[in-house]
């Protein structure tokens, strides 16, 4: 058993038993000759020998694991902008038109943060057809020109028509909440500069064709907007990000959600070390208490975190209405389950110091594969399609926004996790109870 255990059931070992003084004597009569000494008293030698070590030792080994965490991490964010072609985006062009050929090949031409698809219209039978394959997650965004858009300018140039709106030409659908990041710092940018590059080519082509072919003045005094504006668009997001508190639950509270499920396991290592139930159950017993404590706290703890969310006036009911917030819960429970008892089981084997080194290493393979969607982030982060940590997003969101549900699939994930991690807690106590 580990350093951790030797302290809890010899409190009082002499310095001669353990080769090093405990920290008990400190506060053992008789034993004030350990205050005694300067630092650097030779009398002292090896005692400060032994304390250099340690520090040396944790020292490198805290550097050496902050620095695989840290660039696990940096890796993850610095290669988003090279992958952004990953991102798909589809245009159809219902219009087939001189405006679809405009907008088709503004797209096409120059567009650096998403790869834009054509897509035959004959694959969809409407434009809200194509808003569908967006909440499929077919594409990240599509861009569709609307049936009859040429013909409509051209109508209304004829006829002097004052209540043409360009926007109507062009629909863009998108779903914010589907990942605001990506939304933000991709897709509106890659869809605004398509658009203007669009709008501009075309307003030149149209302007020299109408100089041409009809009476300027009498258009702009009629209908100008025939000739400002022949081209605009409506941006339809399907799924706002209209919830700003999510980000505590579907990102920065998962985070919470370890350190919790972390704190609980030293908590629960030392009420059994100090309470003496260690030593005197029989490995049965122990192993029944292991499991059962662990399942018993993060019943309450996933309410408690649950209830915090609730406070903030989290919309766990707008799309599930009262099976939302058990779903969540049941979520919560099942997220902190698989990630503590990972760390009850490895705790058994390492010793409570470097646990925290543990942790973190968790923490940074959890944490990476949220920053990003994987099609922005390199292919070793793949592993994250079965992670604790995105499976809870996933069905967060699902919950929260009503993205695309995989709600099965992502409980089904938390199973494995929780039915692995205590079979390897059961049998790394096995192997400590019988060595």
């Amino acid at each position: 058993m580990h350093s951790y255990v030797k302290a809890q059931t010899n409190p009082l070992k002499s310095q001669s038993d353990e080769g090093s003084p405990h920290i008990a004597h400190a506060s053992v009569p008789g034993c004030n000759n350990l205050i005694h000494y300067s630092f650097l008293d030779p009398a002292i030698s090896s005692e400060r020998k032994r304390f250099m070590k340690k520090i040396i030792f944790g020292l490198i080994l805290t550097s050496v694991i902050a620095w695989g965490c840290y660039c696990t991490y940096w890796y993850a964010l610095s290669t988003s902008v090279k992958n952004s072609r990953q991102l798909r985006g589809a245009l159809v062009d219902f219009d087939r038109g001189f405006i679809g050929e405009a907008v088709i090949s503004a797209f096409r031409a120059g567009i650096d943060q998403m790869d834009w698809l054509v897509v035959e219209p004959s694959l969809y039978n409407s434009s809200e057809a194509v808003g569908d394959a967006i909440l499929a997650q077919d594409y990240w965004a599509g861009i569709v020109v609307n049936r009859g858009a040429s013909d409509n300018l051209i109508r209304a140039i004829e006829t002097r028509d004052s209540s043409y709106n360009g926007s109507s030409a062009v629909t863009a659908y998108v779903t914010q909440a589907r990942h605001d990041k990506v939304y933000s710092g991709f897709i509106i940018p890659s869809f605004i500069q398509g658009m203007q590059n669009a709008q501009s080519t075309f307003a030149k082509a149209h302007a020299q064709l109408l100089a041409d072919t009809v009476d300027i003045e009498s258009v702009l005094g009629t209908a100008p907007q025939t000739i400002t504006s022949p081209l605009g668009y409506v941006l339809n997001d399907m799924r706002p990000f209209d919830v700003p508190a999510a980000t505590a639950v579907t990102f920065v509270g998962l985070v919470y959600l370890l350190i919790i499920a972390y704190l609980m396991t030293m908590a629960n290592l030392h009420a059994r070390m100090t309470s003496g139930l260690y030593h005197k159950l029989n490995l049965h017993s122990l192993l029944v208490l292991r499991v059962l404590t662990p399942f018993f706290i993060y019943f309450c703890l996933a309410w408690v975190y649950v209830f915090i969310s609730l406070a903030f006036r989290i919309p766990f009911g707008r799309y599930y209405e009262h099976s939302g917030i058990w779903l969540y819960w049941l979520m919560s429970f099942a997220a902190m389950s698989a990630l503590g008892f990972g760390v009850e089981a490895f705790v058994t084997l390492i010793p409570p110091p470097y646990t925290l080194l543990f942790f973190l290493i968790t923490l940074t393979a959890q944490i990476s594969v949220l920053v990003f969607p994987f099609e922005l982030l390199p292919p070793v982060f793949r592993y994250g399609y079965v992670s604790p940590f995105y499976c809870a997003f996933q069905t967060t969101e699902s919950i929260i926004f009503n993205v695309k549900s995989q709600i099965g699939l992502d409980f089904s994930v938390q199973i494995g996790w929780i039915v692995m991690m205590v079979a390897a807690l059961c049998l790394f106590q096995i192997y400590m109870h019988k060595k």
